[in-house]
């Protein structure tokens, strides 16, 4: 009688941790998922603010895109302007080139004719 007592004890206590077990067991696992609910939690946080980061940066990339853009924009303006005076001098000094030409045959002409 005493092993069988000891046999219903020990089976006794076994159901009483088997039960212990089956009633830990949704705290664990609810401790699980709150652990992966905080973990995707933490991560959609560091997407958010890398999506932020990366909107910022590209908005700071069209800013100097446009200024880049602007400065462009000036540039090839000053450049027709330089070339527009740059013709002008050209045919002014070959106007000139020209004049000083012809007065130089008038004067060598006038001066054959002395001879």
């Amino acid at each position: 009688m005493c092993k069988t007592g000891s046999l219903n004890s020990a089976s006794s206590a076994e159901g009483v941790h088997q039960n212990q077990n089956h009633e830990e067991e949704p705290r664990i696992r609810l401790l699980q998922l709150s652990e992966q609910a905080i973990e995707k939690q933490n991560s959609v946080n560091q997407l958010t603010t890398l999506h932020r980061q990366t909107q910022q940066e590209t908005q700071r990339l069209d800013e100097e895109r446009q200024r880049l853009g602007s400065a462009v924009d000036e540039l090839t303006v000053n450049k027709s302007q330089l070339m527009e005076e740059e013709q002008a001098k050209a045919v002014s000094l070959a106007a000139a080139e020209s004049e000083g030409f012809y007065l130089l045959c008038k004067e060598a002409v006038s001066w054959l004719s002395l001879m």
